[in-house]
C-alpha cells in the first residue's frame, strides 16, 4: 500500500502512525487490489474534547475513490470508527463491482432512468434580498477521468457525498450529480447561456 500521512495542528506519535498503518493495511487486504491511501490527521479547537481529533482517509482503489472521516478524543478512537466505515464502503464497492461485472457478462447493463425534472430546490421567497456571503476557505484539485453517469453514482455513494462533479464520457462536459430528498438522483448538465 502506498500511503501518505499528513498531520495538521497535531503531533502524530509513532504509535498512532503504526496503529493507523495496520488498520489501513487490513482494509487493503479486503479489497484485493492495489490501494493508494491519503490520510490527514488534524486537531481542531472545539468545545467538546470528544471531537478534537479528526482523521480523514481517501483510498484510491483501481481508479475508484473511497473516503471517510471521523472525529474522536484520540487518534486510535477515530481510526477505529473510521475503519468500520471504510469496511462498509469496501464491501459496498466490492458488491457493486461484482454486480457490474456480472451484468456486463450477461448483457443486462441498465442505465439510470432519464431525469426530466432534476428537482433542484427553488429559492426561498422569504429570504432577504441582501445576504452576507461566506468566503472560500478551501480549494481542492483532483484528476477527473471521463465516466458514465452510472459510474458517477457509484463513486458518489462510495465517497458518501450528497453531490459529485464528474466529466461525463457521453457528452464530454462536466456534470453534477446530486442526491434528491426522495432518494433518487438529479443530474445537472451545463448549456450555453
Amino acid at each position: 500500500m502506498e500511503m501518505q500521512i499528513q498531520a495538521r495542528n497535531h503531533r502524530l506519535s509513532e504509535t498512532s502512525r503504526d496503529y493507523l498503518t495496520r488498520k489501513l493495511e487490513r482494509i487493503e487486504g479486503r479489497v484485493n487490489l492495489p490501494v493508494d491511501a491519503h490520510v490527514v490527521v488534524s486537531e481542531e479547537k472545539t468545545r467538546s474534547q470528544q471531537d478534537r481529533i479528526v482523521v480523514e482517509v481517501t483510498l484510491r482503489c483501481n481508479g475508484t475513490l473511497l473516503r471517510g472521516q471521523r472525529r474522536a478524543a484520540t487518534v486510535q478512537a477515530a481510526v477505529d470508527a473510521l475503519a468500520d466505515t471504510l469496511d462498509r464502503r469496501v464491501a459496498h464497492f466490492k458488491s457493486r463491482a461484482y454486480r457490474s461485472e456480472a451484468a456486463y457478462r450477461h448483457g443486462s447493463i441498465h442505465s439510470i432512468r432519464e431525469m426530466e425534472d432534476p428537482g433542484a430546490p427553488e429559492p426561498d421567497e422569504d429570504e432577504p434580498e441582501e445576504m452576507e456571503l461566506g468566503r472560500v476557505v478551501r480549494s481542492k484539485r483532483f484528476p477527473m477521468k471521463p465516466m458514465a453517469v452510472e459510474e458517477a453514482v457509484v463513486q458518489m455513494e462510495l465517497l458518501d457525498h450528497a453531490f459529485y462533479l464528474f466529466h461525463n464520457a457521453a457528452t464530454g462536459h462536466h456534470n453534477v450529480l446530486y442526491r434528491r430528498n426522495d432518494g433518487d438522483y438529479g443530474l445537472i448538465e451545463p448549456e450555453e447561456a
